[in-house]
């Protein structure tokens, strides 16, 4: 596999930042999204070609905090970092922050997974369910019915009718309870 080259962003004197890799100028929402897309890219002084990712980086941060109102780093967190400065296990922090991302987002990765399967197993079983609970009404509905049409009323059913749906069982029995109950009110008037 071919390494690529990080893209080169050129940072001026008046703090504007050149892609370029598309020939254009950008911002830093635009580093954002090159961030999001795991885009590799380096930030140069355009005049003396100092390295300037890690700067332009804080700056994101800085601002993404400043904005929000809802703080992405809890303030007992920020203390300690500072603390570690002057630490003498200083050096292991940066690994150590690296390698606790990583594992993050590797356990995000697989609690979307996990979450995606829950759900499409569960529409299964809700389908399966509402299968199953739609039958059982059907037969429900049936057996109801025959209790208020008596068999004499029924019509004798030829190979062809017993080949009916179960829904074109339903609606005749239903014009038979309608008749019944045409015949009981005329009757009654």
């Amino acid at each position: 596999m071919t390494e690529t080259k990080p893209i080169i962003i050129k940072k001026y004197a008046n703090r504007r930042l050149y892609d370029t890799a598309t020939s254009k100028y950008i911002v830093l929402t635009d580093l954002v999204s090159l961030i999001e897309e795991g885009v590799d890219f380096r930030v140069e002084d355009a005049k003396t070609g100092e390295d300037l990712t890690r700067s332009v980086l804080n700056q994101i941060i800085f601002e993404k905090e400043s904005q929000s109102g809802e703080f992405f780093f809890p303030l007992d967190f920020q203390k300690q970092l500072i603390r570690f400065y002057n630490d003498t296990y200083a050096g292991m922090v940066p690994d150590y922050l690296s390698k606790s991302m990583s594992f993050f987002t590797e356990q995000r990765s697989a609690m979307t997974e996990d979450m995606a399967e829950v759900l499409a197993s569960n529409t299964r079983a809700f389908m399966d369910f509402s299968r199953q609970m739609a039958a059982q009404n059907v037969e429900m509905m049936r057996k109801t019915w025959s209790l208020f049409v008596p068999e004499s009323t029924q019509a004798p059913k030829s190979e062809a009718e017993g080949e009916e749906t179960d829904l074109e069982a339903l609606q005749s029995q239903i014009d038979a309870l309608q008749s019944q109950l045409e015949k009981m009110r005329d009757s009654n008037t």
